[in-house]
């Protein structure tokens, strides 16, 4: 069944509801804080606002504001109409952004909810989200801010591979005439793949298995680490425990990245 609803990201559609988007977050300071008029106007520009609106008479139905960085993008604010509650708009709003995000090879989404705000915690815990931690909220309201992570399906660096058996497959030392072994530097979705048995887990354990046959060698980054440890409620992690033993490639520095970022455009 169609949704009621159409989702608009792009520039010329979002700048019409923008009065409506800013009206809309003022009214909800005590649960979004605040923010000046002019930041939805650059979230517009930079196409990091979702603004919902009912199909049948382009109606104002809700928005979504997001920013972050690679790894790891951030909602805002997500706020739904009172005339549209309980309609799935809220849920559509946020499959947007995860669509937004995968396609953009982020590797997870991360909501800060204070903790008093128990419908908006449970609409981010049905959507996929888990808290990760807690931390103190301003010195006004004293609240207890929850931060909570939804993990991205990103596309690894494995996914042409079919999910034949090790066999099959073109990692295998099978046939091999060099002693030369590959090296491949994996992102942090292959291993959430298999640890947390997603649906490319039968490919990533084909990855490690090639692995500890020999045939390939598996490294990581230090960004890797980096981001299991953003996600790290501080409680036993086995899967950050395996990253940590794995062999580890420094991220270069910023001069060194910024000349390769010039030669890659």
């Amino acid at each position: 069944m169609s949704s009621r609803f159409a989702i608009l990201s792009d520039r010329e559609g979002v700048m019409p509801y923008l009065s409506e988007v800013r009206t809309a977050a003022d009214a909800e300071r005590k649960s979004f804080g605040f923010l000046p008029a002019a930041a939805y106007e650059e979230f517009a520009l930079q196409k990091r606002l979702l603004v919902a609106i009912c199909k049948d008479d382009d109606r104002f139905a809700g928005y979504l504001a997001f920013g972050g960085t690679p790894p790891q993008a951030r909602v805002f604010q997500t706020y739904v109409s009172s005339d549209f509650r309980r309609s799935g708009v809220g849920g559509q709003l946020l499959e947007a952004l995860v669509a937004i995000a995968e396609e953009a090879s982020f590797l997870s989404i991360k909501a800060s909810i204070a903790d008093d705000l128990q419908q908006a915690k449970e609409f981010y815990r049905k959507h996929g989200f888990r808290p990760v931690g807690e931390r103190p909220g301003g010195r006004t309201t004293r609240r207890t801010i929850v931060t909570h992570v939804r993990e991205l399906e990103t596309p690894s660096l494995f996914d042409q591979l079919a999910y034949s058996s090790l066999a099959e497959s073109k990692f295998s030392i099978r046939g091999r005439v060099s002693d030369r072994r590959s090296a491949y530097l994996i992102d942090v979705n292959v291993v959430f793949d298999l640890a947390k048995k997603r649906a490319k887990a039968v490919g990533a354990g084909r990855v490690f298995a090639a692995a500890m046959e020999n045939s390939v060698e598996l490294s990581i980054s230090s960004e890797f680490i980096t981001e299991l440890e953003r996600n790290w409620n501080g409680g036993p992690d086995p899967i950050l425990e395996m990253a940590r033993a794995l062999p580890q490639y420094k991220v270069p520095e910023a001069a060194v990245l910024s000349l390769l970022r010039k030669r890659i455009a």
